[in-house]
């Protein structure tokens, strides 16, 4: 995938409207299937487009004060492409990786390990290349959240940012195995042999088209509160 094509897709991605007030309208030629709220004061959509191959997925982020993050991924979880919309920062699949991410390879054998290269566009920084490594795991300790059945897993993960900064995270999320999906959960992370902070981005309720509650642009949990994670990447680790 070329920058190019990459941003006139995020252009179109972040051309989202509202259908009434309170509710987030996804592009045209996009569905919506699902819509994640979580403990840190953040709510997350679910959608795909008929323009994009299969299994290709867009996930957009809103916390209190508004629109936060946009992400694609396929339907291995590789990172295909992603954007925060506060610091302009964005990150995409630069050049075939040496060790891919493989939703399929963790659902058959329970683990799965990467090694890959993502180029950032950073402002005021122009473009990076950020190398990538780390592995993610079923630990067993699967969940109910909502009604919905959800897999536990653990996962490490290392960035080196243009050669020189690290960051590291590591913890527990979950697998929506249904859609192919990592959910947030418990962790922590560091820069540069920093301090360790933690971090909590579980998911606290699900809504599906026609649900109470589906694309709303409301965060309903964790708003107002002290929140330690606000520093982490929206998208850890898969």
């Amino acid at each position: 995938m070329n920058m190019k094509s990459v941003f006139s897709t995020c252009a179109l991605m972040c051309m989202v409207g509202t259908a009434q007030a309170g509710n987030v309208t996804p592009p045209e030629g996009c569905n919506a299937f699902l819509t994640v709220q979580s403990v840190s004061c953040e709510v997350e959509h679910y959608w795909s487009c008929k323009s994009d191959p299969a299994g290709v997925k867009w996930r957009y982020v809103l916390n209190q004060d508004g629109p936060t993050y946009v992400s694609q991924v396929d339907n291995e979880y590789r990172w295909l492409f992603s954007e925060n919309l506060i610091s302009g920062r964005q990150e995409f699949m630069g050049k075939p990786e040496k060790d891919s991410q493989s939703m399929s390879d963790l659902l058959g054998n329970g683990v799965d390990s990467y090694d890959f290269v993502q180029v950032l566009n950073f402002p005021g920084r122009g473009v990076l290349e950020q190398h990538i490594t780390g592995f993610d795991r079923l630990n067993g300790a699967d969940a109910v959240i909502d009604g919905q059945a959800l897999l536990g897993s653990d996962y490490e993960l290392r960035e080196v940012t243009g050669g020189e900064e690290v960051f590291e995270v590591r913890g527990q999320e979950y697998v929506l195995e249904e859609f192919n999906l990592f959910l947030g959960g418990r962790g922590e992370f560091r820069n540069n042999q920093e301090a360790w902070t933690s971090y909590n981005q579980s998911p606290v309720s699900f809504a599906r088209p026609g649900e109470t509650g589906f694309l709303t642009d409301t965060p309903l949990f964790g708003c107002g509160e002290i929140l330690s994670a606000l520093d982490v990447p929206l998208q850890p680790a898969g």
